[in-house]
């Protein structure tokens, strides 16, 4: 749960639903072999895929400052840093809670 979150966020950039779907079919294997619940594994889906545009900047971010006219790239790199932070800290939380 953990290492396909971080993969996720970190390692596959993209339109949501390609992450998402990059994600799914490379675990799904592992997550019918552990007959995983299907709670746990959206919340996997939806924060390796939406958290990605937090954790660095990407056009999407730097467009939408634009559209707001804001220069203060340091504050929403920031931000976006905390709340990957905070919602990667959150699967991990999940995931201890788990029983098999």
């Amino acid at each position: 749960m953990i290492i396909s979150t971080l993969v996720g966020v970190f390692g596959v950039t993209g339109a949501a639903v390609a992450q998402e779907k990059v994600i799914h079919e490379l675990f799904l294997p592992i997550v019918n072999q552990l007959n995983f619940p299907m709670h746990l594994w959206a919340l996997v889906l939806l924060v390796g895929s939406q958290i990605t545009f937090f954790a660095y900047p990407t056009g999407d971010m730097v467009g939408q400052m634009g559209l707001a006219r804001s220069k203060d790239l340091k504050s929403m790199m920031k931000n976006g840093i905390l709340i990957t932070i905070f919602t990667v800290l959150y699967v991990v939380i999940r995931a201890f809670l788990y029983k098999f």
